[in-house]
């Protein structure tokens, strides 16, 4: 399973809705409601309720960066997790 949202922090919450909707206008303004953001540990909890095992989130600023050094400043979060015991999540670690 590949999930992939928007983080709940400050930052994401000033590109993704004040910047993109307000200022640069990429998408129409109420695409992005804030209390849809998912922060990380809600994310894992849901992955966790499936009874998936092998979890990895990966943090990043945008959608083709890499891995950002502090997770607070993360905008976007990628869960990649498996029912299989084999399966490799060490590549989004």
């Amino acid at each position: 399973m590949v999930v992939t949202t928007i983080n709940k922090t400050q930052l994401s919450y000033l590109l993704a809705i004040v910047a993109a909707e307000y200022v640069l206008g990429l998408v129409p303004q109420g695409t992005h409601e804030w209390e849809k953001f998912v922060e990380p540990k809600k994310l894992k909890s849901v992955s966790h309720s499936s009874n998936t095992q092998h979890q990895a989130i990966h943090y990043s600023t945008t959608i083709s960066h890499s891995a950002v050094l502090r997770r607070e400043l993360a905008v976007f979060l990628v869960l990649m997790s498996c029912l299989d015991p084999a399966c490799d999540t060490s590549s989004l670690s």
